[in-house]
Parts: C-alpha cells; structure tokens; sequence
C-alpha cells in the first residue's frame, strides 16, 4: 500500500494563503463595536486631559486599528506616491 499524503508544494484543504483567519476578523469586529459602544467616550476624555494621553493614543492604539494588508483597485498593489517638502531657507 503506497504512503499517503500529499507531493511536495501540493495543497490539500486549509486556508488559502494570504487569507484572513475569520475567528482573528470577528474578534476585531467585536472589540470595535464593544470600543465605540462602552468607552468610546471615556477614551474621547481620557485622550483631550493630557497632550501625552493624545500621543499613545495615536501611537499605540490608533496603530492597532490600521489594516494590516492594503489591497488596491482590482486587487492590485497600492500605488504610493512620495512627495518631496520644499523648505525655503
């Protein structure tokens, strides 16, 4: 009886790669609704009391709710443009 199981680089059910894990995209789901229902204005105060508190909020928290892939139109890259400062000196 010849060994089971798969050749190598063949895929046999599973996740699709590059896909979402769907328990990880219900929690934020949740987490977001519980956030702007319970403490969204108790964050709102606690971010407006000190220039400090805006910053983490900013840096540590705000940071946390950014997608993590960007996907662009038809499923392409995101095409980035960079544009220089100009300072006059």
């Amino acid at each position: 009886m010849p060994g089971g199981g798969s050749r190598p680089g063949e895929r046999r059910g599973g996740r699709l790669k590059g896909g979402r894990n769907k328990l990880t995209v219900k929690a934020r789901e949740a987490n977001g609704l519980a956030a702007a229902e319970l403490g969204g204005a108790v964050l709102l105060e606690w971010v407006r009391e000190d220039p400090l508190n805006e910053a983490v909020f900013w840096t540590r928290i705000f940071t946390r709710l950014i997608p993590v892939e960007v996907i662009g139109p038809k499923g392409g890259p995101v095409q980035v443009e960079v544009l220089g400062i100009n300072r006059a000196r």
